[in-house]
């Protein structure tokens, strides 16, 4: 009956091990030879050496190597050259206990390694080392010193060995450290992945973290973590993580992704919240340049024609399927003490282009170098020979369709300034800002109409229209119009071309002339009164009458009106009292019981 494969490869392998031993216990002086701090070379005992050799058989004849394991060439390797890449600091006569000092023997392991040569601390009963001195690397060789959970004698963790790379198991984890790093040394650790077939989604490296139903009594469970401690200084960039992408062909290029995903099926309340993404920054208040920020997103050229590099979109907030939905897309809940939002240190974009060709007065086309500086459609040209609102309607590499023919010829090398048309915040039609967490005061545009409106509990209070019209709607409660302060004209119409009434009120209504409004004037629909509470002063009707529920004291006399003989019997029925200078006689005559009569002069007055 046949041996299965497996139950061959122990047997091989129990057999090396007995060989092995066999020879090691053979071995004249080994202590002796450790302890003046020489590697046993005869170690390498020739069952070992011949590892290589040591075959199983397999299936179709094949043959097997007895084991093969890992090296930093990513080559598989049989026993014997495991033995070639690997040292052991206890052929090198450390004791291992905890106690002896083992200094001597784990510099000589160093001294006598290779380049890229592992060196193994193997474990054992007891993990504490005892070492006056440390190796910290260097003399041209880069090693990895393999602890496996090694400490020194006081506990501490064993971990630092100058620029060489420490792999331990401190605390059941797996560890990887460098104390310092040398110029021209590569990463801790370097992942190459090359995906070049169609397939599933190829990933370099994974982690998968899986918690339980459990209550952690400390900050929680964290799967992935940077910490970062630097004293850097002279302006050095410093940063946790540096991600690259290029040379992206006709593919989605993803700087970053992060994913969170509640498969709970509860409520929040429940399952507990969410945070896609958190990041936190704990400053001092010693930051009077503001130069400490949270995020930042900076867009460089790279072109090395030198034209602009644009950026679609700085930050977008998308769903991936048509049900997903925002409570609030962003949020902030922090005080500032200089502005919520602030875009006043930059604007919408300004181009200057110099004219390649010349052109004539009338034409709406230029020449340019390249409108891929920025120009496009839409924006405010400005320049000598353009008119004002003088738009881009259209453009090519090399040249830009004006919305007006120039004034003037210009020559070759003239300048043409655009600027973009870009609002700093930008609404939907319909779309509104709200001033409270109950939305009750809304601003907000009106598409159809292009109405600006103000909204105050549900009815538009204010509506501002394309004419320049302000139409305001009140309840009746207080003033629509109130103006304070002091001007010089607190309302002018004398601007306006219009022929229609700069004030318009309603037949009943009234002007007040002070604030308490005592004193008033209204138009009843047959005359004009002023008021003084509710006693009529003055009177004008629709005939030109005044009448004055009072005494009129005039200054500096009063005026008869100069008319003819025939123009004074011509007064269509007169009022009693009427009094009129009579030109012809040139005498004052007045009206009563229905005639005229003259008022006969007495002498005139002298000095």
């Amino acid at each position: 009956m046949a041996i299965p494969p497996t139950a061959r490869y122990a047997m091989v392998a129990s057999i090396a091990a007995a060989v092995t031993t066999m020879v090691m216990d053979h071995l004249p002086n080994r202590t002796s030879h450790q302890k003046m701090g020489h590697p046993v070379n005869t170690v390498n005992v020739p069952t070992m050496a011949t590892a290589s050799d040591m075959k199983v058989g397999a299936t179709n004849g094949q043959t097997q190597d007895l084991m093969r394991m890992g090296s930093k060439s990513g080559m598989d390797l049989t026993a014997s050259a495991h033995s070639r890449n690997y040292l052991d600091v206890k052929d090198f006569g450390t004791t291992l206990n905890g106690s002896d000092d083992d200094a001597t023997a784990f510099a000589a392991a160093k001294r006598n390694a290779k380049d890229g040569q592992n060196i193994v601390i193997p474990s054992g009963a007891t993990m504490e080392v005892n070492l006056s001195a440390i190796p910290q690397g260097g003399n041209g060789k880069n090693n990895i010193w393999w602890l496996y959970g090694r400490t020194l004698a006081n506990g501490s963790p064993l971990y630092a060995f100058g620029s060489d790379t420490v792999v331990s198991s401190i605390n059941g984890g797996f560890w990887l450290h460098r104390e310092n790093n040398k110029t021209g040394q590569g990463p801790v650790m370097r992942v190459d992945a090359s995906f070049s077939s169609n397939g599933d989604v190829g990933t370099a490296t994974q982690e998968n973290c899986n918690v339980g139903p459990y209550n952690f009594s400390g900050e929680g469970v964290w799967c992935h973590q940077v910490i970062m401690n630097t004293r850097a200084q002279s302006g050095n960039q410093i940063a946790d993580s540096a991600s690259a992408f290029r040379n992206a062909l006709s593919t989605q290029m993803w700087g970053r992704y992060t994913e969170a995903r509640d498969e709970t099926g509860l409520s929040s309340d429940k399952a507990g919240a969410m945070v896609g993404h958190e990041e936190d920054l704990y400053a001092n208040d010693k930051d009077p340049d503001n130069v400490r920020i949270l995020q930042q997103n900076m867009i460089q050229s790279y072109i090395s024609s030198g034209f602009a590099e644009r950026v679609g979109i700085g930050h977008l907030w998308g769903r991936n399927d048509d049900k997903a939905y925002f409570g609030t897309v962003a949020q902030v809940k922090v005080p500032w003490d200089t502005a919520g939002f602030d875009t006043s240190l930059a604007g919408p974009l300004v181009v200057t282009e110099t004219l390649t060709d010349a052109a004539t007065q009338g034409a709406t086309t230029l020449s340019v170098k390249t409108t891929r500086n920025g120009i496009s459609v839409g924006q405010l040209a400005t320049g000598t020979g353009l008119s004002s609102e003088t738009r881009v309607t259209a453009i090519t590499d090399t040249s830009v369709t004006l919305s007006t023919g120039i004034t003037q010829a210009l020559a070759p090398g003239s300048t043409v300034t655009f600027t973009s048309d870009a609002p700093a915040y930008r609404l939907g039609n319909g779309q509104f800002v709200s001033f409270l967490s109950d939305n009750s005061i809304r601003l907000y545009a009106n598409g159809s109409s292009h109405n600006f409106n103000t909204q105050i509990d549900g009815i538009v209070r204010l509506v501002l229209d394309t004419h320049g019209q302000l139409a305001l709607s009140g309840d009746g409660i207080g003033n629509a119009l109130p103006i304070g302060g002091n001007y010089v004209d607190a309302l002018n119409t004398t601007r306006t071309t219009l022929s229609g009434n700069p004030v318009l009120m309603r037949t009943g209504q009234k002007i007040g002339w002070e604030r308490s409004r005592t004193v008033t004037t209204g138009w009843s629909g047959s005359q004009l009164t002023d008021y003084y509470g509710s006693t009529a002063i003055r009177q004008i009707n629709s005939s030109g009458n005044e009448i004055l529920n009072g005494t009129v004291y005039p200054k500096n006399g009063s005026i008869l009106p100069d008319m003819t003989k025939s123009e004074v019997l011509a007064i269509h029925h007169p009022q009693e009292g009427l009094m009129v200078n009579d030109s012809d006689d040139h005498i004052p005559v007045i009206y009563e019981n229905g005639s005229w009569y003259p008022m006969r002069l007495g002498t005139a007055l002298r000095k």
